[in-house]
């Protein structure tokens, strides 16, 4: 038998731990709690199942439980009501009416869980949902079930329009069908392949990363390492401060990830998706993108995610696809660059750029990853020596010469520098010829 906990928690969605020594008032519905003739009469449960009348206010111990003399309680209430809590410090925390809800239900109960499932404010009674008969199920993710308090999840194929008749143990009856639930589990997790988050890894196409200036990624692009364009052209691509977007609201994204050689990496065992401007995640769905605009599927040895610009119309932060439902991270460039670096790393190689590299003048590296580069002088002259010298952003990198020759034989002086992304390198000499200029990266 499943085992739950009886108790109301109340957090404190400010500072991410519980209220406690809180304060809890309950009123009639739109009026303030605490001013007495507002309260209305509610009953306290004891942890051996007896009932005692509330008295106002009802504390939180240290963990955010209500208490009756030190214990444990839950609370009911018949009928619609308004609910207050304050801090230690009779500062409000939260208050909120509930009209017409369940006698059973408590809203509290709901935003308690919205806030353990990383879920935002505005996705309470609409990601997550009640089993109260009537409740809509457009875009509900979650569901509470009131009688015995599990957080379920939500079958991806229910339809649209649905609506809770019954939620009993874990079948859910709808006017649309029976549907088998699980338990939901409320956990931080990551992508299972966080590189590329941050978009700044070139794709295998060679366009330009997307930035400020709007630009047009035609089917068959790689906007980015791991991200393609697929059945309708991207237009008017921007990256601007986290955010990629389309101008013109027109484009289809996917995102591929490999299928382990387990099996157990299918579209319907992951949780696929996008993270929103706004942090919170939006679920894609098995083989439909017309819903929601996210869709998760199987194309050959991959799982891809697709994502439809023209429903995205807001624009979205970065593709997500993990093995648990919980909290999408926010990775910074640097772990971005170092996730897809062995997919990268493995591709460089030394390209010849002599004909398009002279002394004295600067190159910056536009790669969004570290080049290294290498410049070889010469020199014939006897007793002379062949120097080399290489400035990064300015500053002596490296210098190199060559040993004597005492008769008119080649002798080499040969320098590398490393050149970071968005660094600028010159080199220049003292004596000797240039030879060849060699700069390390992905052709």
């Amino acid at each position: 038998m499943l085992v739950l906990l009886p108790y109301m928690y109340v957090a404190d969605p400010t500072r991410g731990r519980p209220v406690f020594n809180g304060k809890i008032y309950i009123g009639e519905p739109d009026t303030d709690p605490r001013i007495p003739s507002n309260q209305k009469e509610a009953t306290l449960v004891q942890e051996d199942g007896s009932s005692v009348p509330a008295e106002y206010p009802i504390l939180t111990n240290a963990g955010g439980i209500p208490t009756y003399n030190g214990s444990p309680v839950a609370i009911n209430v018949d009928g619609a009501y308004s609910l207050s809590i304050d801090d230690r410090n009779d500062q409000q925390v939260y208050y909120y009416p509930v009209n017409g809800a369940d006698s059973n239900f408590l809203e509290s109960d709901l935003r308690s869980i919205a806030f353990d499932f990383g879920l935002l404010y505005s996705d309470i009674n609409n990601v997550l949902v009640t089993s109260v008969a009537g409740t809509n199920l457009d875009n509900a993710r979650l569901i509470l079930d009131i009688s015995t308090g599990r957080v379920l999840d939500l079958p991806t194929n229910i339809p649209q329009s649905s609506e809770v008749v019954e939620l009993n143990n874990f079948i859910l009856t709808t006017n649309n069908g029976q549907f088998t639930l699980t338990q939901a589990f409320s956990n931080t997790v990551e992508n299972r392949l966080k590189g590329n988050q941050n978009w700044n890894v070139i794709g295998s196409t060679g366009d330009p990363l997307p930035g400020v200036t709007p630009t047009l990624y035609e089917v068959g692009d790689e906007v980015v390492s791991g991200v393609e364009v697929i059945t309708i052209n991207a237009d008017q691509i921007t990256y601007v401060d986290g955010i990629l977007n389309s101008g013109n609201n027109t484009g289809i994204l996917r995102r591929r990830y490999a299928k382990d050689a387990a099996g157990l990496i299918t579209k319907t065992s992951q949780y696929g998706g996008i993270k929103l401007p706004d942090g919170s995640q939006l679920q894609a769905l098995v083989d439909d993108i017309s819903t929601n605009g996210v869709r998760i599927t199987e194309d050959g040895s991959d799982i891809v995610v697709d994502v439809d610009l023209s429903v995205i119309t807001d624009g979205f932060r970065f593709f997500g696809l993990s093995e648990e439902r919980g909290l999408w991270t926010d990775i910074n460039d640097e772990e971005s660059l170092i996730s897809t670096f062995d997919t990268k790393i493995d591709g460089r190689k030394y390209i010849d750029v002599t004909s398009a590299r002279a002394q004295d003048v600067s190159y910056t590296n536009n790669e969004p990853y570290t080049i290294h580069v290498t410049v070889v002088y010469s020199s014939t002259t006897a007793n002379l020596q062949s120097r080399v010298e290489i400035k990064v952003d300015g500053e002596s990198f490296v210098e190199a010469s060559s040993g004597f020759s005492s008769v008119s034989e080649v002798v080499y002086a040969s320098a590398t520098a490393i050149v970071k992304p968005g660094s600028s390198y010159l080199f220049t000499q003292t004596r000797g010829s240039k030879q060849k200029v060699t700069e390390y990266k992905v052709p």
